[in-house]
């Protein structure tokens, strides 16, 4: 087996993830993809773009999340709207 991912974090907050071998983390660490394109794109500072990327991404979540919470609670009719059933001619 040849994995491509690797959970940085335990499987929960409850969890240290004891089970790892030592080094382990730090070897993946090492082949994170996010890094390595950080490094390719701008080698002079890989970790102040996801720095900066990792800002506006949170910025753009907290409009999402405002957006979200400012809007009207949907009616109990709205759950069956745009849900797509096999057969169905309703949409």
């Amino acid at each position: 087996m040849n994995p491509k991912t690797y959970r940085f974090v335990g499987h929960s907050r409850a969890d240290p993830a004891k089970y790892r071998r030592a080094g382990e983390l730090e070897i993946w660490q090492a082949r994170d993809p996010l890094k390595l394109l950080a490094a390719a794109i701008h080698p002079a500072a890989p970790d102040q773009l996801i720095a900066s990327l990792r800002d506006r991404w949170e910025t753009v979540m907290a409009d999402v999340v405002d957006t979200v919470l400012a809007a009207p609670e949907p009616e109990e009719r709205d759950m069956f709207r745009h849900v797509y059933a096999p057969g169905s001619t309703q949409g």
